[in-house]
């Protein structure tokens, strides 16, 4: 599964976000592809992607205009939020998909998230 990250660049990603997905063995069999890595257009990135996750822990206008994309792509829309604080109520208009995570278990709320798409995304296309 191909997972387009988004998130501010106002907290530590790095250490925060990044190294828990990429560190946890039950999500190796996916590609995350993280902002600050990406070597590809990040409208490119969204629209070929399976799904957004968006930490939408702190504001940021970067991430809103990304999740807006992602939206007019008719991608699925995953935020995360990090314990202790609120999101914009404006999300909520565009996904209804919201978790909240802490320092100890990003990497189990990103794999219910994988699994909740699952049961919900089309079957895959096989051409003959």
């Amino acid at each position: 599964m191909n997972i387009s990250i988004s998130h501010p660049t106002s907290f530590d990603f790095e250490h925060e976000l990044y190294e828990p997905i990429k560190n946890s063995s039950r999500l190796k069999g996916h590609n995350f592809y993280f902002p600050e890595d990406r070597v590809q257009n990040t409208r490119t990135v969204i629209k070929n992607c399976d799904l957004m996750i968006a930490d939408v822990s702190y504001p940021s206008t970067g991430t809103g205009i990304e999740i807006g994309w992602a939206s007019t792509v008719n991608k699925p829309i995953y935020c995360i939020y990090k314990e202790g604080h609120t999101y914009s109520f404006a999300l909520k208009f565009i996904t209804s998909n919201f978790y909240e995570y802490n320092d100890n278990n990003l990497s189990k709320v990103i794999e219910q998230i994988i699994e909740d798409y699952s049961k919900i995304a089309p079957p895959p296309k096989y051409e003959d």
